[in-house]
């Protein structure tokens, strides 16, 4: 049995028109630069996805904050056979 654990932040998903100044539509918060300060780089949902393009899985957990949506759940559908996904 293949599984993948996601386990960080996400900020949920909203459509592009709406977003503003908002981040949102990532997952994984990295707080760490070159030289130890704060950067606070985020992967879109879709980098993501693409990032599991051709590989197969059996299961998803994600723990992370807002991925339990339909639109996370469609662009990783290819992917694995079930999802656990966090609200």
């Amino acid at each position: 049995m293949r599984n993948v654990v996601l386990w960080s932040h996400g900020s949920g998903w909203l459509p592009e028109e709406v977003q503003q100044d908002a981040t949102t539509r990532t997952f994984g918060l990295d707080n760490t630069g070159e030289e130890g300060g704060e950067v606070g780089n985020e992967m879109d949902i879709l980098e993501l996805s693409e990032a599991f393009n051709g590989y197969h899985f059996d299961l998803l957990l994600a723990d992370a904050c807002f991925m339990g949506s339909v639109e996370f759940a469609y662009e990783l559908r290819n992917s694995f056979d079930t999802l656990i996904l966090s609200s």
